[in-house]
Formats: structure tokens, sequence, C-alpha cells
């Protein structure tokens, strides 16, 4: 049996279906056996995932117990942490506007298109990578915007959390790229809806590499 891999989680793009080490990676283990309902837009949806995150942070308190690691310590730090503010930039900023500007696009156009019969395997699967994607990249682009309070850090340190977030946020927008690019050339009658999410991604996509340089040099655990 294969070992887990340590946080291969946090730098994967959460589709468990395609991914090659799901085998080795706790979270998806320990929801393997809750069926999941399908519809993102349902509230049963996401009290499953919080039910399966819950169930993955016991399993990890347990590891971190037997380990000998003091979690009380690091919860303190933690919540000395969560206490820092800094000052927002205009492209700190612009990143949270388009990242949840993008979210909401996307879906909206989902629901529409999704009421369309006339589909093809390969526009289905166009489909499934925006929706995917949609509220990931908006969810990882936060989570990498949260590491800024530590600048030097993000910048001596390579495998920091916010450099590594960043990086799924810019694989993930990249694939987006490539799934509404095929539906812009498959339904140029769309055209005109299907350029703003386009624009929102290249821009989104732009800024976070400017923002966080060494991105592209995290190791994902597993992946990389």
């Amino acid at each position: 049996m294969k070992e887990f891999i340590p946080d291969i989680h946090h730098y994967c793009d959460q589709w468990c279906d395609k991914c090659r080490l799901k085998g080795q990676c706790m979270f998806w283990k320990e929801g393997k056996n809750t069926e999941q309902p399908k519809n993102m837009q349902t509230a049963e949806y996401w009290v499953n995932l919080e039910n399966k995150m819950d169930q993955s942070v016991s399993v990890i308190k347990r590891w971190m117990q037997n380990q000998g690691i003091d979690l009380q310590a690091i919860e303190a730090e933690s919540t000395e942490e969560s206490d820092f503010t800094f000052q927002l930039s205009g492209d700190i900023l612009e990143i949270r506007r388009l990242a949840g500007n993008y979210a909401l696009l996307s879906k909206n156009w989902l629901d529409i298109s999704m009421e369309e019969k006339d589909q093809n395997d390969q526009v289905r699967e166009a489909k499934k990578t925006i929706a995917q994607f949609a509220f990931f990249i908006d969810a990882k682009a936060n989570r990498a915007l949260k590491g800024l309070k530590s600048l030097d850090a993000i910048a001596e340190d390579v495998q920091h959390d916010a450099n590594g977030s960043a990086k799924v946020a810019i694989e993930a927008i990249k694939q987006s790229i490539k799934a509404w690019e095929f539906l812009y050339d498959t339904f140029p009658n769309q055209s005109t809806h299907l350029e703003e999410p386009l624009m929102e991604l290249a821009k989104l996509k732009e800024l976070l590499q400017s923002t966080f340089p060494n991105a592209a040099q995290f190791k994902r655990p597993g992946f990389d």
C-alpha cells in the first residue's frame, strides 16, 4: 500500500475523478465512501463537503497527537497571525475583484447554457472544466493573497503556501482559458458573451503571476 502524500490536497485541482494520485490522498480516502450530490448549487452538496472536511481534520489531528505535535501551540500562533492586517494594494483588490467577478460570470453563463440540448462530448467537457474551476480559482487566489502579509517569507521560501496556492490558481486559469477558447471557436454566434470571461481570466492570470513571481517554481507534493 502506498503511503499518503502530505498536503497533496492543498495543491491539487480537486478534480478527484481525474486524479492519478487520489489513492495517496487522505482527503479523498476519508470521503470516498460518502455519496456526494452532483449539484454544487444545492445545500446538500455543501453540507456533505463540510462533513467530509471535518472528517479529514479529525484524522489529521489524531495523526498530529500521535506524532507529539503541540496542536494548541499551533492554533495560538495561527490566531496571532489572523489578527495581522496589511495595506491592500490596488493589485490585491483587483485580484479579488476579478476572481469573484469571474466566478459569477461563469455561473450565470453555465446556468443558461446547460439548458441547451445539442451538445457533443467536447462541448460538455469544456463546460465541466469551467464549472470545476469557476469558484476554485476564486478560493485559491484569495488563499494566496492571505500570504502577502509575509512578503519576505514568500520571496525567500519558494515552497511558501502562498506560492503554491497561486500556482494552482494559475494552472486552473490556464485550463479554463482553453475551455473558453474552444467554446469561442465552436460558437462564433456567442462570441460577445464568451469574450468577457476570457478577458477577465487573462487579466487575473497576469496579476497573479506578477504578484507571485515564484509561484511557477513551487513544487506541488506528488505532482511536480
